[in-house]
């Protein structure tokens, strides 16, 4: 009898283990069901990550603004406060209701997020290896200078190449960092409702979601933008012509002309120099590293 009982508690026990996650499961389909393709507005600037903006609904202020501010500053903005944009996702866990906006941001499985590029210093060659071995046992001082000249040579020629290895690693590391930064400003972002209590069924009605995000989420369908005379476009600055990465410093500066100004510095064993142009209406500023152009911008001035 006792062992028949037991056995009978047994798919109770399970079944209440299981239910949260079930009833999660249900509730999160039918936010997802009640959100996923409207397009909001949102009321601040977005961080370009999967990080997101954190709210806490039973605090106020309900977001940490040092945290904020700081991923704004990391990350950038996807979303600008005004924009709009489709909700893409709910997912709803045991402390956390993601609310995702265009993609939810950038960061999640599959996304690059890597930008470094491996640079190989160049292997002495073995004419090198010799010199360094014969010139230690050479007497004759003649020979010995000639030996010497010679080692110096090789010894240049492969820092030369090293340097120049080097500033083609940093500039394709600054192109996939910039490949990166583009992609996550398109990947949206998300908000991140946080309930240290843990959810429950009060807190996961469409109602009580909207609530939550009041503050920083406009449900409102958007209005049309009325019909405006097009703007003048503003003029473009024009990139000079021939100007392209991989350029030494020297070649540049006879193309541009003398830079009005020139900033140099060190970044690890690497020289880098900042310089900037005058075109007529607009300036360029140049980026080198070992003599070589990482990156340029055209601003008006």
């Amino acid at each position: 009898m006792v062992n028949r009982n037991l056995r009978g508690l047994v798919p109770l026990l399970w079944l209440s283990l299981l239910a949260p996650s079930l009833l999660r499961g249900q509730t999160e389909d039918a936010l997802a069901q009640y959100f996923v393709g409207r397009t909001v507005t949102v009321k601040m600037d977005m961080p370009a990550n999967k990080d997101g903006v954190d709210v806490f609904p039973s605090r106020q202020p309900d977001i940490n603004y040092s945290d904020y501010s700081q991923r704004l500053k990391r990350f950038g903005i996807s979303l600008h406060s005004g924009d709009t944009a489709p909700i893409t996702k709910i997912k709803v866990k045991d402390k956390l209701v993601e609310f995702h906006l265009a993609g939810g941001g950038y960061g999640t499985a599959g996304d690059e997020t890597d930008t470094s590029v491996a640079f190989t210093p160049t292997p002495k060659s073995a004419r090198e290896k010799d010199l360094e071995r014969d010139i230690k046992t050479v007497t004759d001082p003649q020979q010995k200078r000639e030996m010497r000249d010679e080692l110096d040579d090789l010894q240049q020629r492969r820092e030369r190449e090293d340097a120049r290895l080097r500033a083609a690693a940093t500039l394709a590391e600054e192109e996939r960092r910039q490949r990166i930064y583009q992609r996550a400003l398109q990947s949206g972002s998300r908000f991140n409702l946080r309930y240290p209590q843990g959810v429950v069924l009060e807190t996961l009605t469409p109602d009580a979601v909207m609530q939550a995000l009041a503050q920083h989420v406009d449900f409102a369908a958007p209005s049309p933008p009325a019909a405006q005379p097009p703007a003048p476009a503003a003029p473009a600055g024009v990139a000079p012509a021939g100007i392209h990465k991989g350029m030494l410093e020297n070649d540049v500066d006879a193309l541009l002309g003398r830079p009005v100004e020139v900033r140099r510095g060190k970044e690890g064993t690497l020289d880098v120099s900042r310089s900037t142009y005058e075109q007529g209406e607009n300036a360029v500023e140049a980026l080198f590293v070992e003599g070589v152009l990482v990156r340029y911008t055209i601003r008006s001035k």
